[in-house]
């Protein structure tokens, strides 16, 4: 530690307030009383707006408070920029010295305060377990030094990261522009539905549990299947399944449900032996009429993303079946042109892949400096 600086609790140097759920029947959407802040995923870039406000406060936090979510999750931070209400999720801290430099200082200490928390259904800190974690304290205006280095460094990394989050959505877009393009209906094209170019009926998966994978057989859940629909690598077997869930070479599954309905992927023999789960559904077809790829890259127009949000709109649970699928008209063009189409477009989403995987570590890179940076001026390195 540099000279001049000492190491003291939080409890020490700080008014900690712990949050305090009021009364329910004091709850009101009518702004009647004080903004109410529960904690959570209240949490973002921009101070969040308040959905209930409380006309009977058990605990205040103060403007200019820093507010730290002490369970589910413990860490983030954010600060008060008004009179409010806290509840349980949350807790209130008025610094005696450079209200930043704590602020800064409990983003540092992020994995430090979720390791204090205990509890099975979901973790939360104590006041006790908060007001015990030890604090480097410079004097005032090393505080203030230290806070103006971080703000500067952060203002940089925070233009490389929104440069590299530009570039990633470009990267998506000029793989969807040139897709989009290149499906468009054009003269000598037909239109069918999926199920009449089906080899069969489109058939849902095996309900059968996962178990540990054995090295033989691997079972494809929608959560196996990354949004380029390509497999991750989170490997598991079938606990048993029938002959007729073996996927073909050139076999596309569908995800039925949930979150991801609508996420595409095409069988490879490469990816060896292959079971398909339930909330699934496999579609084989007829490669005189259309090619697999090219009805996987279909998958991935927005006309077809565009197709899921309409056939799912008016049920309560996300979820588009077999026979949804069966009635999707796919646009075809002749063999032949499908084959140039496939070649075109394979090239461009590798590229478009490539450049996403660059992206996205730079977005990582970015996240990982700052924490860095957070290391060094509380190491007395900044």
């Amino acid at each position: 530690m540099k000279s001049g600086w000492v190491t003291k609790k939080l409890g020490e140097v700080c008014e900690i307030i712990m949050g305090a759920s009021p009364d329910s029947k004091s709850y009101n959407i009518m702004r009647d009383g004080l903004p109410f802040y529960q904690g959570k995923t209240e949490f973002g870039a921009e101070y969040p707006t308040p959905v209930k406000w409380c006309s009977e406060p058990v605990k205040i936090a103060q403007s200019g408070d820093v507010l730290l979510s002490v369970r589910a999750p413990i860490g983030p931070v954010n600060f008060a920029n008004e009179k409010c209400c806290i509840g349980r999720g949350l807790s209130a801290l008025r610094f005696e010295g450079e209200q930043r430099y704590l602020y800064y200082f409990l983003q540092a200490s992020e994995t430090e305060l979720d390791a204090r928390g205990t509890g099975t259904t979901f973790k939360c800190i104590s006041g006790q377990s908060l007001r015990s974690v030890p604090i480097p304290i410079p004097p005032l205006a090393e505080q203030k030094r230290i806070v103006a280095k971080i703000d500067a460094a952060f203002e940089k990394i925070d233009k490389l990261k929104a440069n590299a989050e530009k570039n990633l959505a470009n990267a998506k877009e000029l793989f969807q522009s040139a897709l989009d393009e290149a499906m468009r209906p054009k003269d000598g094209w037909v239109e069918k539905r999926l199920g009449e170019v089906c080899i069969g009926k489109l058939s849902y998966g095996t309900c059968s549990p996962s178990r540990v994978y054995d090295a033989r057989v691997r079972y494809i859940r929608i959560t196996d299947i990354d949004d380029n629909g390509r497999l991750l690598n989170d490997l598991v077997s079938p606990k048993e399944y029938d002959a007729k869930h073996v996927l073909k070479d050139g076999d596309l599954v569908f995800a039925r449900t949930g979150a991801t309905v609508g996420k595409s992927y095409m069988y490879s023999l490469s990816d060896g032996v292959c079971v398909y789960a339930g909330y699934l559904i496999r579609a084989r077809v007829d490669e005189s009429i259309i090619r697999p790829k090219y009805l996987f890259y279909f998958t991935k127009t927005s006309r077809y993303k565009l197709f899921i949000q309409q056939s799912q709109a008016a049920a309560a649970q996300p979820n588009v079946n077999a026979e949804k699928y069966s009635n999707m008209l796919v646009p075809i063009p002749p063999v032949h042109e499908q084959d140039e189409i496939m070649s075109c477009i394979g090239r461009i989403q590798e590229l478009s892949i490539q450049l996403q995987q660059n992206y996205t570590k730079q977005i990582a890179d970015c996240v990982e400096m700052r924490q860095a940076v957070l290391r060094e001026a509380f190491e007395g390195r900044l």
